[in-house]
């Protein structure tokens, strides 16, 4: 009879704390889509990494970064530019992984616009800063421009 009282007793306890679990869980574990500047260069840098054009370019204002820096075939010098390091990679000497431990990251965000900033950790390296202009567009942060600090070593 103690045993019967008991085991009732405990099925009382769990059925309680499931009753105030259930009210909690779904606050708790409520999914929201992830949407930051940062996270698109995270995904245009693996896109071009895998030579993933479609998904690269919804990243990405190709012709406004390429035209900033004097291109006159955006989309061509784009794709050039990710061919020549997708086959660098293939040697096992060099890599087109992006190395993002190795920078401290800052990003500014405003309503339409942001800048992330990548800032090497290592003062001794040639990069010293890498600036990333984006834009929001139909609900998705587009890289617009693209710029290097770099250090002159003589």
């Amino acid at each position: 009879k103690f045993l019967n009282i008991m085991v009732n007793k405990i099925k009382e306890y769990i059925c309680m704390i499931f009753f105030v679990m259930s009210f909690n869980f779904p606050s708790c574990c409520v999914q929201k889509k992830v949407d930051s500047p940062f996270l698109s260069i995270v995904k245009l840098n693996e896109a071009e990494q895998c030579k993933n054009y479609k998904i690269a370019q919804k990243y990405i204002d190709v012709k406004s970064v390429y035209s900033s820096v004097g291109s006159e075939q955006p989309e061509v010098d784009w794709k050039a530019k990710i061919d020549f390091f997708y086959n660098l990679s293939k040697d096992k000497r060099f890599s087109n992984h992006f190395g993002y431990d190795n920078f401290d990251i800052y990003q500014i965000k405003r309503r339409n616009s942001a800048k992330v900033i990548f800032e090497s950790k290592n003062k001794n390296e040639s990069l010293i800063k890498l600036v990333y202009v984006l834009e929001k567009r139909n609900g998705i942060w587009v890289v617009v421009l693209i710029d290097s600090v770099t250090q002159k070593k003589f």
